[in-house]
């Protein structure tokens, strides 16, 4: 139950960071959905362990045989998916003003930018990107999911460059970010 418990923590972890298979409930469904290849004879037993992990979890008894290839098939699925590159991103302003003009002459009423650093799987490279937000939970260094609301989309919008002070387009067209707290999931 631990090693289960485990991988669904996994699972919903790189949904999140990823936005993959955010629609499914189980971690059967992520596993499902994913748009990485799991390898080929994994396939077949990940049904093989939540069938034998939904027997125990409701009362039904299982051969040490079971349990201890269950276990195994558990182990290898949890570091097939701890293998999956996922790209990481985190808050590196919370707040940045934005404007509707290029000359940073009127502020927008209606939203902020939140800078995330994005870091590549391998943390070989990184990028400092700004996305439109009405959230305020977003804290300096913290780890975020790639959650957007398809319901709120601005248009082109600019921010002053804290180092040169020059104006900079932050965005062209997006949606809203809304990324929960990666800790939080």
């Amino acid at each position: 139950m631990a090693l289960s418990a485990e991988l669904e923590r996994e699972l919903r972890r790189l949904s999140a960071v990823t936005g993959w298979a955010r629609n499914q409930r189980t971690a059967r469904g992520i596993l499902r959905e994913l748009p990485v290849a799991i390898p080929e004879d994994l396939r077949g037993v990940i049904d093989e362990f939540w069938v034998v992990r939904n027997r125990v979890v409701h009362g039904a008894p299982a051969s040490d045989d079971d349990a201890l290839r269950t276990l195994d098939a558990g182990l290898a699925i949890l570091k097939a998916v701890q293998q999956i590159p996922a790209e990481r991103h985190f808050v590196a302003d919370p707040n940045v003003t934005v404007y509707s003009d290029a000359e940073l002459n009127t502020k927008r009423p209606d939203v902020h930018g939140v800078q995330l650093r994005s870091v590549s799987s391998d943390g070989d490279s990184e990028r400092l990107q700004i996305y439109p937000t009405t959230r305020t939970h977003f804290q300096l260094g913290e780890q975020v999911a790639w959650d957007w609301d398809a319901r709120q989309r601005w248009g082109r919008s600019w921010y002053r460059d804290p180092s040169t002070g020059d104006a900079k387009i932050a965005w062209d067209d997006a949606l809203e970010f809304v990324g929960r707290l990666l800790r939080d999931i």
